[in-house]
C-alpha cells in the first residue's frame, strides 16, 4: 500500500477546513441577517488564520524533522567509523565483518546523497 503524498494530504486537510467555514458562513447567512455586514471579515480572518497556523507551521516542522533524522544517520555512520573492530583486522570473520560495514557506510551514504541538503 502505497503512502498518500503530503502534498494531496495538505489539499485535502485544505479542502475540508475551507468548506468547514464555508458551510458554518452559510448557516449564519441564512439564519443572520447582518451576516455580510460583520462576519465576512471575521470568516476571511479564519482561513488565513488557519493556512498560517497550519501550513506554514507545518512545513519548519517537516524540515526540522528531516534535520533530525540526517543527524541521526550522521551519528550511526560516525559510531560505525570508529568501531575499534574495524581498526583491527585479524581473521576472516573480520573481513566479513568489515564487508558488512562497508556495505552499511554504503547504504547510508546513499541515503544522505538522496535526502541530504
Amino acid at each position: 500500500m502505497d503512502k498518500i503524498p503530503k502534498i494531496k494530504v495538505r489539499h485535502i486537510v485544505t479542502f475540508i477546513i475551507v468548506l468547514a467555514v464555508l458551510i458554518v458562513a452559510v448557516i449564519n447567512c441564512l439564519n443572520n441577517e447582518s451576516f455580510w455586514t460583520l462576519s465576512f471579515g471575521g470568516c476571511l480572518t479564519l482561513i488565513v488564520a488557519i493556512y498560517v497556523s497550519y501550513f506554514l507551521v507545518q512545513q519548519k516542522t517537516d524540515e526540522r524533522s528531516k534535520k533530525e533524522v540526517l543527524i541521526k544517520l550522521i551519528s550511526t555512520i560516525q559510531s560505525t567509523v570508529t568501531d575499534e573492530k574495524a581498526c583491527i583486522v585479524n581473521r576472516k570473520e573480520d573481513t566479513l565483518y568489515l564487508t558488512m560495514v562497508k556495505r552499511r557506510l554504503s547504504n547510508y551514504l546513499n541515503v544522505l546523497e538522496k535526502y541530504g541538503p
